[in-house]
This record gives structure tokens, C-alpha cells and sequence, in this order.
């Protein structure tokens, strides 16, 4: 068996524009940064014709999703990957387990990662570069924000912008037969995960960066979430421009500089009061927040609990929502009020930005 944790993400930049692709798809620029939530998908492979399933596809989510198994992202990542690379021929089954962690509808990308790890699973067993052009097309197929839980967990020379470059290990062996040469393979993976900074429709990647060391709050209301198609729908019709992606790395990359040199722990105090902080929290942006603000009104709930707390230094919409999350001084801090968060029937979860990538385990 072969297993893979994949994150959620929040997105501490996000501009969509008003500008469509020739398929009608929204452009945008956005910084996607991974959180230590993750889903767990497992992969068990057996001959072609093993399973009762007539697609060889025997997928189990845990909890039960709200869509059909055909509909999911994991089964239309097995579907791509075959048409991409098996000519769409059932050449092996797969008995497939998503442990569900990341909630639906939140905005944090659970969707996207667990598809993500799929096809990740599949380029380790079928012996396939990860972040080649292949690949990324047929993760983009599945979802625009699909490749960006590659480009955070696999490293391309000449994509990642940090405080040191990570030095390349030798190509491991191939796996045809082979699980023990799976943690070996080239190219080898981040030993954290990394944000991304995407532009064309969330697919192109620009470059990997370090992830800033923040200590985050995720909540969620009880409601059903946010769709995507609305909010888009909504935002064609009433949106408003964001704000601009290039001040907001300048303020990025300076507060990225300043951390890195000073090795903060997550148990210690961010001093969040900083120049370079308040620069970066101005900088944020999410023009999606008033449209997920305008469909979900309980979600202004959840920001104004969060801003109202202490220890809260900033706080906005991730994706199109549900989620919201707040940047905050400690992780101590972010437990407790994920704790008052729960009190009041909320789900919430402490993180950190500090964590790692999809990453294979074998079993």
C-alpha cells in the first residue's frame, strides 16, 4: 500500500479578474501557501480486472462526501491520468482510501490536494516526472489549483525563490517492482512544503518561495459552504478589482527575509506590531471575500469573531469560502481560540504554515 498526506491551503493573496480565457475561465494571481491539515490517500494496486468495479476504481472517503464517487476529484485523477499516459486502458485496479480531514466547501482545497496526491501516487508507481508538461495538463484538467500541490511539494531547478536553494539528491531507482526506491525518486521532494505564487487560471506557476512561519486559525460555520460557480457567477456580476500582486510579494519577500534570519519557533510570539507585518497585512487581499461575505452572511460571523479576538492580527476569507482564517501571535493563541471557536459550533482547527507537503509514506 502506498500513502500520501496532502495539505490544505489558504490562500494570503488572491486577485481574480474580470479578463476570461477563450474556455470562459477567470485569470488570477495568487499566493498559495499549504497549512499542516491534511487528508491521508491511500493507493492499493491489483491486476486489471480484480476489482467488481467496471472501471477498476474502488474508492472509499471517509467521511462520506456530499457528491457521487464518479464526481469526485480522486476518480477524475485516475480518469486523466490513464487517458494522459495508458491510452485510457484499465491496466491495473486501484482500491482507493481518502481519510477526510479538510472540510468540504471551506476554501482550504481539500478537493484540489486529494487529487494532488493521487496523481502524485500514480507518477511514483508509473515511474513519471511529476512536473512534467504531461502531468500538469492532465491535473489541470481536473482542477486549476490542482498543480499547485505539486509545484509545493516537488523540487524543479529553476522555479524556487528562498533563503537557500535545496540541493538536488541523485535520481533514485525505478519502481517497476520496486516500493523501497519510492522516498529516493527523482526529483526529490521539499522537506517542507512550499507557497506558490500562480497566475493564468490558477495553473501557471511562477515559482516556489518558503512558506512564512505563521501560526493560523481556520474556521468554518455550520453551513453548507460557499459554491464556487456561484461566487464566480456572482463576482462577473458584481466584483470589484483586487489589490496589486506586486506589492503585495515586495512586502512578502521583506518579512519572508527578516524571519528566515531570525529561526522563530512556533511557540514563541510573532512581533506581528511590526513595520514589515503591517505592510505585508496591508498588502493582503482576497477580492472573493465580499462576494463569499454577500452569499454566506454567517461568514462576516466568523471574521468578526476573529478579529475581535486578542491575539488576532489579521484575519480574511481563503478561496471563495467558507473558511476564514487568522494570523495569530501564537500557536497557543490559535489553539484557544479554535477551542472558543468549537464552543460556539463552529468547526476550527490551529495550524501552521511550517509543514510538509504531499509526501509518500510506505506502509
Amino acid at each position: 500500500m502506498f500513502v500520501l498526506e496532502a495539505p490544505a491551503k489558504i490562500n494570503l493573496f488572491l486577485n481574480v479578474k474580470k479578463e476570461l480565457t477563450d474556455k470562459g475561465f477567470h485569470l488570477l494571481e495568487s499566493l498559495f501557501m499549504p497549512v499542516s491539515l491534511y487528508d491521508s490517500v491511500s493507493i492499493e494496486v491489483f491486476s486489471a480486472g480484480s476489482l467488481k468495479q467496471s472501471d477498476g476504481i474502488d474508492l472509499h472517503f471517509d467521511p462520506a462526501l456530499s457528491c457521487s464517487l464518479s464526481e469526485t476529484t480522486v476518480h477524475k485523477a485516475v480518469l486523466a491520468m490513464r487517458d494522459a499516459f495508458r491510452g485510457g486502458t484499465r491496466t491495473e485496479d486501484l482500491l482507493i482510501a481518502v481519510q477526510k480531514r479538510i472540510p468540504e466547501k471551506s476554501g482550504l482545497g481539500g478537493g484540489s490536494a486529494d487529487a494532488a496526491a493521487t496523481i502524485l501516487l500514480l507518477c511514483l508507481l508509473w515511474g513519471l516526472e511529476p512536473l512534467s508538461d504531461e502531468v500538469i495538463a492532465a491535473a489541470s484538467s481536473v482542477g486549476a489549483d490542482v498543480p499547485f500541490f505539486l509545484f509545493s511539494a516537488v523540487y524543479k531547478k529553476g522555479f524556487y525563490v528562498g533563503a537557500k536553494e535545496p540541493a538536488l539528491s541523485e535520481p533514485g531507482a525505478s519502481l517497476s517492482g520496486s516500493s523501497s526506491a519510492l522516498l529516493s525518486t527523482y526529483p526529490p521532494f521539499f522537506e517542507e512544503a512550499k507557497a506558490a505564487y500562480l497566475k493564468g487560471i490558477g495553473d501557471e506557476f511562477e515559482y516556489a518561495i518558503d512558506a512564512l512561519n505563521l501560526n493560523i486559525v481556520l474556521v468554518k460555520n455550520a453551513d453548507d459552504g460557499v459554491s464556487t460557480v456561484q461566487a464566480y457567477q456572482t463576482f462577473d456580476a458584481e466584483g470589484m478589482s483586487g489589490k496589486n500582486g506586486d506589492i503585495f510579494l515586495a512586502a512578502y519577500k521583506e518579512e519572508l527575509q527578516k524571519t528566515n534570519a531570525s529561526s522563530i519557533d512556533q511557540n514563541n510570539a510573532l512581533d506581528l506590531s511590526s513595520d514589515t507585518f503591517q505592510e505585508l497585512f496591508s498588502a493582503m487581499g482576497n477580492n472573493l471575500e465580499p462576494i463569499a461575505l454577500k452569499l454566506s452572511p454567517s461568514i462576516q460571523e466568523v471574521r468578526r469573531f476573529l478579529i475581535e479576538r486578542d491575539g488576532v492580527c489579521a484575519a480574511m476569507v481563503t478561496g471563495s469560502g467558507s473558511s476564514v482564517f487568522g494570523v495569530c501571535s501564537t500557536f497557543q493563541k490559535a489553539e484557544e481560540i479554535a477551542f472558543a471557536a468549537r464552543e460556539r459550533g463552529w468547526w476550527a482547527k490551529a495550524v501552521t504554515t511550517r509543514c510538509a507537503g504531499l509526501k509518500p509514506i510506505l506502509c
